[in-house]
């Protein structure tokens, strides 16, 4: 059974007091449309993104991603029913599943249950639900008899007893050619003339459905349920960098970012932020107190201590930088020492640069390299030391003072 996967991103997102489009919010590094576009990437080379308020935002993050997506959008925002429908004509496989920008915690497995389950029944509609502690907000799921009858949208809860606690995520799978029969039979809501998808499962009894955990059906709309995301998020990446091997005396004092490679058998002390875009080889220590920004790479044995500020930098195998140190575009040897305080000042106002420090070059106390600048094989700045740009330090040379100069061997016999 064939599918197209069509992804919701057109909400503007009021209750999130931002200026910023909701599917460009961001948890652990990465916007919620990304995360979802990469779990639609598991079933299907190419997605179809509903987009509307801010939507030339939303394109540019699209170009940004370098997915392959069709983009429709939808000119009034008059619902989920309204998005699907113009979205409708670029549907081109016999079933359609529908993701959401703001429901960024789908797993993969589940996604793959629900297919499963759809191609398995026969059903016109698939439904993705949850049991919450807290359903509101949330469509409800109606059930009689066990069987799916309606979903009740909060907005439109009238009942007493149409306030349950299993409720709908929103992710579905449907029959592309039950849509183009349905779709045009749907009536705006009464209260916010709106057209809803969950209208479509009152026109059919062929419904199945799969039950997902709780935090996934997490649903973003406000602040506070952006926080929580990043939270449960982050719960998954320590999990899946401990599976590889990492290390963590306190995980939940480690912040790891979305995209972050581990190789395994390294150990990640507490308070370390870690940013999308760092590589982690195996033996290496990080922590505690380090912040590894984009573009940093530990290779096996490397060690980055307390309070140690990386951007932009490749650590050499067994290379030390233990206290107290901004290395910023860098490239430091095998082995290599960087002392307490060393700072690779990279920025001179203009442009950014880049400092190669040797292999086994030892690096003292409280130096300032001024890029761009290289420091040789087996060089040794003395604590102190400022070393200016395009000043290089010879293989095997030693250098003091402010700026740095040779230090003259002494010709005093003994």
């Amino acid at each position: 059974m064939s599918f197209d996967i069509l992804v919701l991103a057109a909400g503007k997102g009021e209750r999130m007091r931002s200026e910023l489009p909701k599917p460009l919010q961001r948890i652990c590094g990465a916007t919620l449309l990304e995360l979802v576009l990469n779990l639609a990437s598991t079933l299907s080379e190419q997605a179809i993104v509903v987009l509307g308020w801010g939507g030339e935002l939303v394109k540019e993050e699209l170009k940004r991603l370098n997915k392959k997506v069709t983009i429709v959008e939808q000119k009034e925002q008059l619902g989920t029913a309204d998005a699907v429908r113009v979205a409708l004509p670029h549907i081109k496989k016999e079933n359609a599943v529908v993701l959401y920008a703001d429901v960024p915690l789908i797993k993969r497995e589940t996604l793959s249950a629900l297919i499963e389950e759809h191609t398995k029944s026969g059903a016109d509609v698939t439904l993705l639900s949850a049991f919450v502690k807290d359903p509101r907000g949330y469509g409800r799921i109606i059930r009689k008899d066990d069987s799916i009858c309606a979903i009740v949208e909060e907005a439109e809860i009238k009942e007493e007893k149409e306030k349950r606690n299993e409720i709908f995520t929103g992710v579905a799978a449907y029959r592309t050619g039950f849509l183009e029969k349905v779709l045009p039979l749907l009536k705006p809501s009464e209260k916010k003339g709106e057209y809803y998808l969950t209208d479509v499962v009152r026109h059919t009894k062929k419904i199945s459905s799969v039950l997902c955990e709780e935090e996934e059906a997490l649903g973003i709309n406000e602040m506070e349920q952006l926080v929580k995301a990043e939270s449960l998020l982050q719960q998954r990446l320590r999990a899946e960098a401990m599976k590889k091997g990492a290390r963590m005396a306190a995980p939940e004092l480690v912040y790891i970012e979305y995209g972050v490679e581990i190789e395994g058998e390294c150990v990640i002390e507490p308070f370390c932020v870690i940013r999308r875009g760092v590589r982690i080889g195996k033996g290496c220590e990080v922590g505690p107190f380090s912040h590894l920004r984009k573009g940093t790479i530990l290779k096996e044995g490397s060690e980055v201590g307390n309070f140690v500020e990386t951007k932009n930098t490749v650590m050499g195998e067994k290379a030390k930088a233990k206290h107290l140190s901004y290395l910023g575009d860098s490239e430091i040897g095998a082995e290599a020492n960087i002392g307490a305080g060393t700072i690779c000042a990279n920025y001179d106002g203009v442009a950014k640069h880049k400092t190669v420090i040797g292999k086994k070059a030892s690096v003292g106390s409280g130096t300032v390299l001024i890029a761009p600048v290289r420091i040789g094989e087996g060089a040794i700045t003395g604590a102190g030391a400022v070393v200016t740009k395009n000043r290089d330090v010879a293989p095997g040379e030693t250098v003091v003072g402010v700026p740095a100069r040779a230090l003259k061997k002494s010709s005093k016999k003994r």
